[in-house]
């Protein structure tokens, strides 16, 4: 796999990644918007790591195996799948903006009515997870003083 595909895909989930961070940071988006905003980042995020990834592919060091002589039908196409990517968001934005502001009420009422029961799931699954958390890490230690005896 070349490193403008590599880019591409470290750089998509980079961007998804740092696009909801920010968007859960805001609590008072709906999980939409946190979606349209993940999208958002990580077609963001993958032209950009695609991008420096066939920078790094056409500065390495070694020679380009036949690859050279198409750098420019290759830019032609990169800035053609750019053009086509944003014409494509301007498109498709006022849709998703449309559906969300449809599915709002819907989504904000099924948030209200299951709070509840997520609230109750939580204190009911809190205490096993306390449990679990403690005897994961008295087995870690017991493990660790194992390796220890072992290793002296």
């Amino acid at each position: 796999m070349n490193r403008a595909a590599r880019g591409a895909l470290i750089g998509g989930a980079v961007g998804a990644l740092v696009a909801v961070a920010q968007t859960v940071r805001a609590e008072d988006d709906p999980p939409q918007v946190v979606a349209v905003h993940a999208v958002r980042g990580a077609a963001q995020g993958a032209l950009v790591g695609a991008l420096v990834g066939w920078v790094l592919d056409r500065t390495s060091a070694k020679p380009a195996s036949g690859v050279a002589a198409y750098t420019e039908v290759a830019k032609d196409a990169w800035t053609g799948a750019v053009d086509t990517a944003e014409q494509a968001y301007e498109v498709a934005r006022p849709r998703l903006e449309h559906a969300y502001e449809a599915t709002r009420p819907r989504v904000e009422h099924a948030v209200e009515a299951t709070r509840p029961r997520v609230e109750h799931a939580v204190e009911v699954a809190l205490p096993v997870v306390e449990l679990a958390t403690e005897l994961a890490r008295e087995r870690a230690q017991d493990l660790a003083e194992a390796a220890r005896r072992r290793a002296a």
